[in-house]
């Protein structure tokens, strides 16, 4: 069992959440803003292995929707001539529950949330509602990193219905889909509502229990998260390099140090895409590195060469401070460097594997996992 218990735990959590992140995933201070607001009100953050709870326990898959793109003043004016200015709703995730629960049709009890994915704020977001409900969150996620559609966690993957899914966003304005022809349209009418409110809502889905979903869980991945930002922390203190750290916990291995020379980053259809160009440092110097994200970072090429892809992580932190960037942080001249990390064997499936690879996100060329 791990307990958040202060704003060190937070921001390991949080930092680690965002190395798992890879790029998207939402931003740390937004995802410690969340849990600090429920400490404050004498809420206690509890996360449980899975086998503390029985087959039959309900659960929940509360969510962020939205870009993680960086938000501009046409937005803020678009906001403010829709009468949306003042944000009503402390926590959308949970609304968002609270909505699913009302409606359902169900009378159950939740024992326990679960996180969809792991990312700073998306992850945090789950732990924050669990913790408002007074029930623990889950030491488990369905993805092991962050996606960018909440359709690639593997249980609509392999074909659980997402339907219903609740949404709410901060300014109040409810909504339920109550029934999709696919995943894909879950995704998209989702992304749909998100815009309709400028970028961001809580969801949730998968009021189920545990014995529907257990298969799909990835186990330990958020007190991972934790060792991780810890990690991290440590090896910034004691002025040490966090490689071999980070190896021992992850499996992960740095691919490139280096300065970004150029960030391109635009919004389209909902989602936060673009290129980053990292000209080589050290022993990398004359080389170069790409990188092409959508809302998280999918595909590497080095010296024009593909190097790596997702379903694999590339997690980019600061050469100084060894924090993790989400990608809407980046700018021309920060000093990084680039870390792979193995994904979860059950990404290595055929199904999971074509549902986060570069074919998924039009490219042609299979995907490309770290060596080991």
């Amino acid at each position: 069992m791990l307990k958040l218990m202060n704003q060190q735990d937070l921001e390991d959590f949080t930092n680690g959440c965002c190395f798992f992140g890879t790029g998207g995933g939402g931003n740390p201070e937004f995802g410690q803003k969340m849990l600090r607001d429920a400490l404050d009100a004498g809420k206690e953050i509890t996360v449980v292995s899975c086998n503390t709870l029985g087959d039959k326990d309900w659960i929940v898959c509360p969510y962020l929707m939205g870009t993680s793109g960086p938000m501009t003043e046409e937005i803020n004016q678009e906001k403010i001539k829709h009468g949306i200015s003042i944000e009503t709703v402390r926590n959308m995730p949970a609304a968002a529950t609270d909505l699913l629960l009302k409606t359902s049709g169900k009378t159950v009890t939740l024992s326990a949330i679960i996180p969809y994915e792991i990312g700073a704020a998306a992850t945090s977001s789950a732990v924050a509602t669990a913790a408002w409900l007074n029930i623990p969150v889950i030491d488990a996620d369905f993805v092991g990193r962050s996606v960018p559609e909440a359709t690639q966690m593997l249980p609509a993957i392999y074909g659980i219905d997402l339907c219903p899914t609740a949404s709410s966003d901060a300014f109040g304005n409810e909504t339920i889909i109550n029934k999709a022809l696919n995943r894909q349209m879950i995704e998209r009418i989702g992304k749909y509502i998100a815009s309709a409110s400028f970028g961001l809502i809580g969801q949730a889905t998968l009021l189920r229990q545990v014995e529907q979903l257990k298969k799909y869980m990835l186990t330990g991945t958020l007190s991972k998260a934790f060792a991780v930002g810890k990690a991290l922390r440590e090896a910034r203190d004691n002025s040490t390099r966090p490689e071999s750290t980070l190896g021992a916990l992850t499996g992960a291995k740095k691919i490139f140090d280096g300065t970004i020379s150029k960030f391109n980053g635009f919004e389209e259809k909902g989602y936060y895409v673009g290129d980053i160009i990292i000209n080589g440092e050290n022993e990398y110097k004359g080389s170069q590195l790409k990188i092409w994200f959508k809302n998280e970072n999918h595909i590497a090429w080095k010296d024009e060469n593909v190097c790596l892809t997702s379903p694999d992580l590339i997690s980019i932190i600061d050469k100084i401070t060894y924090l993790p960037y989400v990608n809407n942080q980046l700018k021309d001249g920060l000093h990084v460097s680039v870390y792979g990390t193995p994904s979860n064997k059950a990404w290595h499936e055929k199904m999971a594997c074509e549902a986060n690879s570069p074919k998924y996100y039009g490219f042609n060329f299979e995907a490309k996992f770290i060596a080991k």
